[in-house]
């Protein structure tokens, strides 16, 4: 297992993944697990990467599916490259798959207050790292290798700078708890200088700030109402939940990813 840590957002990531693919297959990675993709739509994804015709609104639905406030097209695009891909190789090599390592999230009753309690409302399928790290870990079960795509908080080995109970904090990241059921078979690597901590490689001397945003699918929101995005839109306490389109659009455009 190779988790790549990033800083969400990152155009260029995206174009370091699609290049890799290749190398990944002939090593053996079949598997490229992510953050922003939810187990509930594992099926619908895994029948978009090796359809005939690639179908964007499957892989557009997916994303919103687990984070409505996130339209970025290099984080759906990810699903065409292992299509492309897929469709290059003959029937006898084995196909590459995204593994949706997450699950959708339930912000319904957000009242507030970011405590244990409420959390464990929130992560109503376990903690979020807990149940990545089981859904990687049946693919190495298997003899599977996977390359992970991961925000750089997560994907570290070493959490050397955060502490608290594990519903309010990331206390055991994921590349830690990977660590500690497979020993020795795990490297976090850090993409652009994501963040400062100990990592098992670095990838890039450049910083973020150099790189450039991901691109907006203004295509996002087409057949969704609002309360479709108001629903279930994440962490309100660390992005006001939008009152309109317009200030969905809003928010969106005004925020810094890089």
């Amino acid at each position: 297992m190779v988790l790549l840590g990033e800083s969400h957002g990152i155009a260029e990531t995206f174009v370091f993944i699609r290049e890799l693919i290749p190398s990944l297959h002939i090593a053996g990675v079949y598997t490229i697990a992510i953050e922003f993709g939810a187990e509930e739509y594992q099926e619908s994804v895994d029948a978009l990467v090796l359809a005939d015709v690639y179908d964007p609104h499957v892989a557009r639905a997916a994303l919103f599916g687990y984070n409505v406030g996130w339209p970025y097209k290099q984080y759906q695009d990810i699903y065409r490259d292992v299509w492309e891909f897929n469709r290059s190789i003959t029937e006898d090599h084995p196909k590459m798959r995204v593994l949706n390592a997450s699950y959708v999230f339930d912000w319904t009753g957000w009242h507030g207050e970011r405590s244990a309690a409420f959390m464990e409302q929130v992560f109503v399928r376990g903690q979020y790292n807990a149940f990545r790290a089981e859904r990687i870990s049946e693919v190495v079960a298997a003899g599977g290798k996977v390359l992970g795509l991961f925000g750089a908080f997560h994907a570290r080995r070493f959490n050397d700078d955060f502490e608290g109970p594990e519903w309010l904090s990331d206390a055991p990241t994921l590349g830690q708890r990977l660590s500690d059921l497979w020993p020795n078979r795990v490297a976090s690597v850090c993409l652009d200088q994501a963040m400062k901590s100990q990592w098992d490689a670095e990838v890039s001397t450049a910083s973020t700030s150099t790189r450039t945003p991901c691109d907006i699918d203004y295509d996002f929101l087409n057949g969704k109402s609002l309360d479709d995005i108001v629903h279930n839109w994440p962490d309100p306490d660390w992005t006001p939940t939008p009152h309109s389109i317009a200030q969905y659009w809003q928010i969106v455009e005004s925020r810094s990813l890089v």
